[in-house]
């Protein structure tokens, strides 16, 4: 049975700055240089690398046989995708594809777990209370709290921040803070990914969880990220689920809006491989983190995916 093991990732930093992007490292959103040659030198030993069009032979139209391979993705759009990942990708000969959320392609926009983030980096001074123990981290950067925020819109989503630069004892707004640490890809870097074989795609417009929205909504986001993309040399077959959540209806509207445009299908998360029987608008990807098994700082790797 066609099957494809699919890969996410979002960032990828220098080893000698990683403790600049702590949040994103520590929650497995980025990964250092090491830790990415780590991972791509050990699924190259068992699984052939793909591109989108492969994948979609193989997920979408059943095609191939039952060799294990693997497609590379990435989400959301950070700049370090074009600055740190493409070489060593294109090192290797591999084909990303990466799903954009294409208002960051904006001047002054920030996505909402960057906005949360850049809080945490505002506010932390060493480790020091409420950063002293990896627990107490953990918590900030995955609690209910900042759940509720993501999910959360942007009148309340301002409410929420200010609420944590209370808590955590900092006045300064977080939002034009770290400039280096959240940049995000512009118009003339997609080009010149495409010009690298990367493909690229849209992972909606500004990053809202795309299954809670009113169907006019969603079909405002999906519309104005496939607009922004639309005439791309390297545009992409597929499209993203932002945060890998979806459910039924919502994948049906997709499907609906999506198909007469050329996508062919979407993806989610989940921590096992993608096969011809996974619906072609939800299928899974896995993201190496630690909750799906893959240590970010150490060689631990599920064996079998």
């Amino acid at each position: 049975m066609p099957s494809a093991l699919v890969l996410c990732f979002h960032r990828v930093v220098p080893d000698a700055v990683a403790d600049d992007y702590w949040p994103w490292v520590e929650r497995g959103s980025a990964i250092t240089v090491s830790r990415f040659e780590s991972i791509l030198d050990h699924i190259s030993e068992t699984h052939r690398w793909i591109d989108e069009q492969e994948a979609a032979d193989r997920l979408v139209r059943g095609r191939g046989s039952a060799a294990r391979t693997c497609w590379i993705t990435f989400d959301d759009g950070y700049r370090d995708n074009l600055k740190v990942a493409a070489p060593i990708l294109k090192s290797r000969g591999i084909s990303p594809t990466l799903f954009i959320s294409t208002r960051v392609l904006q001047a002054g926009f920030r996505l909402p777990v960057d906005r949360w983030y850049s809080a945490l980096l505002v506010a932390r001074t060493g480790f020091g209370s409420p950063f002293a123990s990896p627990e107490a981290r953990m918590a900030l950067l995955a609690g209910p709290a900042k759940q509720r925020f993501v999910r959360a819109r942007k009148q309340e989503q301002d409410i929420l921040l200010q609420a944590l630069m209370s808590e955590l004892g900092c006045s300064d707004s977080p939002d034009h803070r770290n400039e280096r640490t959240i940049e995000y890809l512009r118009a003339d870097d997609l080009d010149a990914l495409c010009a690298l074989g990367w493909r690229i795609g849209p992972h909606g417009a500004s990053h809202e969880l795309l299954h809670t929205l009113p169907e006019d909504a969603l079909e405002a986001e999906l519309m104005e990220s496939h607009a922004a993309l639309d005439g791309l040399p390297g545009r992409s077959l597929w499209t993203a689920w932002p945060d890998g959540a979806w459910n039924p209806a919502a994948a049906f509207a997709m499907k609906r809006i999506y198909t007469p445009l050329g996508y062919c299908g979407c993806l989610s998360v989940e921590p096992r491989c993608a096969a011809v029987t996974d619906p072609a608008w939800a299928m899974p990807r896995v993201i190496p983190c630690r909750e799906n098994g893959w240590a970010c700082d150490g060689p631990a790797i599920p064996p079998t995916i």
